[in-house]
């Protein structure tokens, strides 16, 4: 938070972060309370696992596993404790874990969730599915339960009645855009936080749905977002719009159809082209001016050509030899990452060294310049859009 308003972050509140144990968890046994078998590892309450009896004999005291327990020991509290999602907010709404925590940590979390079900406890339903989404727990697991319980206990008027609650209810909300935008902040002290889009693999799920979009929600880093998608492809449909408030770095990460040859252009409302630069495999970040909107669009990179299809474009050289030399040269060339450095490199080659080698082979004036252009066209091929 210091970071993000201008402050020097304090040295001992850094400390304290850095030495934070980490969540408290079992490794289930294949037992009724904990029937996982092969074993995971599921959190659970603090103080859970050490089975530590108190002596303290206060009349009427009330075992609750996790707070303190009463002349009994205290056994790892997780399955059917009818203690709502509480192993879980660290996810939600702690933001302690998230998409960008270590894969077994999520593992854990998703562990946890279902070997727990709280799906249909009251108290859970305004954070238990934001909780699923936030560490891509498959979604046949968790989207069926939330259908469920807002089938069974809506009103005519559609507001989910649980005995009570209010405005509380409203908080399953969060989990409709988590499907479609997730905030995430880096693991560590960095403070550093991306904006992921459709995090979640429809794929192999909800063979009918085609697909969802969402207008202006809001992002870490005083962002707005709209942005559509392809749910068979598992792909952005068309262009993201970017509103920056107050200017700064945006990170966005792609779904997960887009691979990591994919490339990106940011646009400003001018029509002022941004450099972005890769920040992970599916992730790109570019610099913003506050106030200004930006047209964010990815791009599929085109298939790879085989040694073949390069030896058929550069069939206008004369140096056959040379173009068998080349060939290859040319294919490791397109595996490049960057389609700025695939087109410059191309380009070079165009004007450098084939050419020079084409006129140092005795080819002709006409030969090089045809051998030029269609290393210029091959340099030119923009792939199209996702």
């Amino acid at each position: 938070m210091a970071k993000h308003v201008g402050e020097p972050v304090d040295p001992q509140w850094a400390e304290i972060a850095l030495q934070l144990d980490p969540l408290p968890t079992v490794l289930t046994n294949g037992t009724s309370a904990l029937p996982f078998d092969p074993p995971r590892q599921v959190i659970v309450l603090a103080g859970n696992y050490t089975n530590i009896t108190s002596t303290t004999g206060l009349p009427g005291c009330k075992v609750t596993c996790g707070t303190r327990a009463c002349g009994r020991s205290c056994p790892a509290q997780v399955a059917g404790d009818g203690m709502m999602d509480v192993m879980a907010w660290p996810v939600w709404p702690g933001e302690a874990v998230s998409l960008a925590s270590p894969e077994s940590l999520q593992q854990a979390v998703r562990d946890t969730l279902q070997l727990s079900a709280e799906w249909r406890q009251g108290n859970s339903f305004c954070s238990i599915f934001s909780q699923a989404a936030r560490v891509r727990m498959p979604l046949e697991l968790w989207l069926p339960e939330f259908r469920a319980v807002i089938e069974k206990d809506s009103l005519t008027n559609m507001i989910v009645y649980q005995g009570g609650g209010g405005m509380e209810v409203a908080g399953a909300l969060q989990a409709i855009a988590d499907l479609m935008l997730q905030s995430v902040t880096a693991s560590g002290i960095s403070g550093g936080n991306y904006m992921a889009l459709f995090p979640l693999n429809w794929q192999n799920n909800c063979s009918s749905f085609i697909g969802m979009h969402f207008n202006r929600l809001r992002g870490k880093g005083a962002f707005v977002v709209s942005a559509k998608f392809d749910a068979r492809a598992n792909r952005l449909d068309g262009a993201v719009t970017v509103e920056s408030e107050v200017g700064g770095p945006c990170t966005l990460e792609l779904p997960q159809g887009h691979k990591a040859s994919d490339t990106l252009t940011a646009t400003t409302s001018r029509g002022v082209v941004v450099p972005a630069a890769r920040a992970g495999e599916r992730r790109w970040r570019f610099t913003t001016t506050a106030g200004d909107t930006y047209t964010v669009l990815a791009l599929a990179r085109p298939p790879i050509k085989t040694d073949d299809g390069l030896k058929h474009i550069l069939a206008p050289c004369s140096n056959a030899a040379k173009v068998a030399v080349l060939a290859p040269a040319l294919s490791a060339l397109l595996e490049l990452g960057s389609l700025e450095v695939q087109r410059n490199a191309a380009l070079t080659l165009a004007s450098g060294t084939v050419l020079r080698e084409e006129l140092i082979s005795g080819g002709s004036a006409r030969s090089s310049s045809r051998c030029g252009g269609a290393l210029r066209a091959l340099a030119a091929d923009r792939p199209g859009r996702a």
